[in-house]
């Protein structure tokens, strides 16, 4: 006779928006996956890939093999409504954006117990996130330690030890994904450093935000690789892209000669994230998504911040080489300031 299965408590878990978000999120999954709750993201489409990785590890670690089939992830923009929310029959949300949005969808599914942090006025409708919050805890004041840290508070209060962590979890296999992608590229793997390049988005949005200093022109960069490849002739570069980032990086792609390859925008974030685990080095505007995915993936790191942005830089593991950090405004950043920071003499 088998023995009887103990219920299992379905927690829904509503990490912020975006890939930064996501990443600081991956404490809450790991201490509640711990705890034997069966854990369910509700997330968008693109970063899917990466919860979809990060709980299935969790899953297969922490729950019998029949458990392993349960959803991971349910996607908003795939056709779900309240109604088949409802029926996944989830005992527990946890809301760690701050949509009032996502607050009303967990209501409207009939979810019980709605943890979240509590909001006030700002933004817009805070009051109503917290009205429908069941129960909603205080906000700690400002920390001045990695922003992931912040929702140490909520698991205290549903009860669940806190466990860190800042990394992502991926197979073997993904790993071989990203070298191979890089040798289509003709970069082999294990011979020179390679140098990762996030140049953001374009044009427009440098003019866009030209007054507050958040972006460098495309003649900088150029500039920053040409003096690279003077100091440093044995590192190979290459120019991490999204969608939205193509075409910037193609423009620079062909005014250096073509000399490094453009990887990611045929890419899934896993994809990407395989890519940068065999990097050496990323540089870029360290509140950007490549950047916070490098450190995920245990990449070092040169990031060009603005202020107290560096809340974002996870903890790094004893042993581990220092992260590369300038907190200068980007606009009085100069490309001589920047080389000094990668490659100090």
């Amino acid at each position: 006779m088998s023995p009887t299965r103990l219920p299992v408590r379905r927690t829904l878990v509503i990490p912020p928006r975006g890939v930064v978000g996501l990443l600081t999120s991956l404490s809450v999954f790991d201490s509640l996956s711990a705890t034997g709750r069966l854990v369910v993201a509700l997330t968008d489409t693109e970063p899917a890939s990466l919860i979809y990785a990060t709980l299935l590890h969790l899953r297969m670690r922490d729950r019998p093999p029949e458990d392993v089939s349960e959803p991971l992830c349910l996607h908003r923009d795939a056709g779900l409504d309240f109604q088949r929310l409802r029926e996944a029959g989830f005992d527990e949300a946890l809301v760690l954006s701050d949509r009032v949005a996502d607050v009303r969808w967990v209501t409207a599914a009939g979810i019980a117990k709605r943890w979240g942090y509590a909001s006030g006025l700002w933004p817009p409708g805070g009051w109503l996130r917290s009205l429908l919050l069941r129960p909603a805890v205080s906000r700690p004041a400002k920390s001045p330690h990695w922003v992931g840290d912040d929702s140490r508070f909520l698991l205290e209060a549903m009860e669940v030890p806190w466990q860190r962590r800042h990394t992502l979890i991926f197979s073997e296999t993904w790993a071989q994904v990203g070298a191979e992608r890089l040798e289509r590229a003709k970069i082999e793997v294990g011979q020179e450093p390679i140098v990762g390049i996030y140049v953001g988005k374009g044009d427009a949005d440098w003019k866009r935000h030209k007054a507050e200093g958040a972006i460098w022109p495309d003649i900088r960069w150029l500039e920053l690789l040409k003096q690279l490849r003077k100091r440093r002739p044995g590192w190979r570069f290459l120019l991490v892209s999204g969608a939205k980032e193509l075409w910037r990086c193609v423009k620079l792609h062909e005014k250096t000669g073509r000399l490094h390859p453009v990887i990611g925008p045929d890419l899934d974030l896993l994809g990407i994230a395989a890519v940068l685990s065999h990097v050496d080095l990323m540089i870029g505007r360290g509140d950007t998504w490549p950047v916070q995915l490098a450190t995920a993936v245990g990449t070092r790191i040169c990031a060009l911040f603005d202020g107290d942005a560096c809340r974002l830089i996870p903890p790094q593991d004893e042993g581990e080489p220092e992260h590369l950090v300038s907190t200068k405004r980007l606009s009085r950043l100069s490309v001589d300031e920047a080389l000094d920071l990668v490659t100090p003499e």
